[in-house]
């Protein structure tokens, strides 16, 4: 009586005869009823299970969710239904579980566990997300998120250029190429949200209990060094933001500041600051050059009655109010905007503030032709005096 030779799912593989056996439908013998010798073919197909059919080349007739151990490369294969795969590529990855998975870590030479970590100092997946975090039970919300804390070096690094960073990054050696490039596509525009560029936070105390910034604190920075020839130099360079003032729920003044090292020194120091309220200052000179071709003006006039014009406008020392943001108790001088707007208004906007301002390099042609006014009357009276 022959054999119905069925697949897992029930589907019809192979019929074999009585006193027969098929050595082509898969990689196994398959045994007919009554097969002389029959016990040396059912201990080969066990051992060929065993290993896997191992060899160099792929067993003949491979079914569906078979395996092989590739003994030229060392590594298991699956057949999936025309090719053999590395695991992996033919079998289903656990890409929905919500659980939080942490890999095991296996010595090459003897195949047991190389070393037990805790779970908050291993590599943490959660195939349901695609969220890797280092160091964290928890990957968080974030694609890769790396716990640098616990550590004492670094937490990942792809270069050993030194130690005491949580991220290390070695560019490409000659240039070339940018060692961080952020793409970033978007429907929306306006916001900080919307955008495509790096967010640092920062607070005093740890992680676990934070505390508000201080005035003075760094918010986040940019330093850099450069290779002198022989080491990597101190910070000669930097971008700065921090706390303006003591931070709370309604008050985080901020400003910037801008360092760089003088020629034929080795230190760096504030150069440029932008304040919490706008104003830029600087240690050096503020050079600027505007455009003033003639032959991109059109329609050109000359101020008439700079003179009476001048005028009307007061030169004046005073102090600044407390809800301007200006510094209290510094002396200023300058004119009055109102005054100003009166004369020569294409000196005088209004800010985002809803207060007026002054152009000041406006109020130079005025005077020019102020003086012109002036040099003339001073003539016209020594003409009359003269005559």
């Amino acid at each position: 009586m022959p054999y119905n030779v069925n697949k897992t799912n029930g589907d019809l593989l192979v019929v074999v005869e009585d006193g027969t056996v098929d050595v082509n439908s898969v990689s196994l013998t398959l045994l007919g009823k009554n097969y002389p010798g029959y016990g040396e073919f059912i201990n080969e197909n066990f051992v060929h299970l065993l290993e896997n059919f191992s060899s160099t080349t792929q067993p003949d007739a491979p079914i569906e969710g078979q395996l092989w151990y590739d003994s030229a490369n060392k590594v298991v294969k699956v057949y999936n239904g025309s090719t053999f795969g590395s695991v992996g590529t033919g079998i289903q990855l656990d890409i929905t579980s919500t659980n939080v998975h942490f890999p095991m870590f296996i010595a090459s030479e003897t195949g047991g566990e190389n070393f037990k970590i805790a779970r908050n100092k291993s590599i943490s997946i959660q195939p349901s997300t695609g969220n890797v975090a280092i160091n964290k039970n928890d990957p968080g919300i974030v694609k890769l998120d790396i716990n640098g804390g616990a550590l004492t070096r670094t937490g990942l690094q792809s270069s050993p250029l030194g130690s005491g960073h949580v991220v290390q990054i070695h560019g490409p050696d000659g240039g070339g190429s940018a060692a961080i490039n952020i793409d970033h596509y978007s429907g929306a525009a306006g916001t900080f949200a919307s955008g495509g560029g790096l967010l640092a936070r920062s607070a005093r105390g740890t992680s676990a209990s934070k505390v508000a910034l201080g005035i003075d604190d760094f918010i986040t920075f940019v330093n850099g060094r450069g290779y002198d020839g022989t080491v990597y130099s101190d910070n000669v360079g930097a971008f700065l933001i921090r706390a303006n003032q003591n931070w709370t729920s309604t008050a985080h003044g901020s400003r910037i500041e801008f360092w760089t090292t003088n020629n034929g020194q080795t230190s760096h120091s504030r150069k440029v600051m932008i304040d919490h309220n706008g104003d830029l200052s600087t240690v050096g000179d503020i050079i600027a050059f505007n455009t003033s071709d003639i032959t991109l003006k059109t329609d050109i006039q000359k101020i008439t009655g700079a003179l009476d014009k001048v005028c009307q406008l007061d030169g004046i020392r005073f102090s600044w109010l407390n809800n301007t943001g200006k510094e209290l108790n510094q002396p200023a001088v300058g004119v009055i905007a109102q005054q100003v707007q009166d004369v020569l208004p294409e000196a005088v906007r209004t800010k985002d503030t809803g207060f007026l301002g002054v152009d000041y390099t406006q109020l130079v042609p005025l005077l020019i032709e102020a003086i012109k006014d002036l040099k003339t009357q001073i003539e016209d009276l020594q003409t009359l005096k003269l005559g």
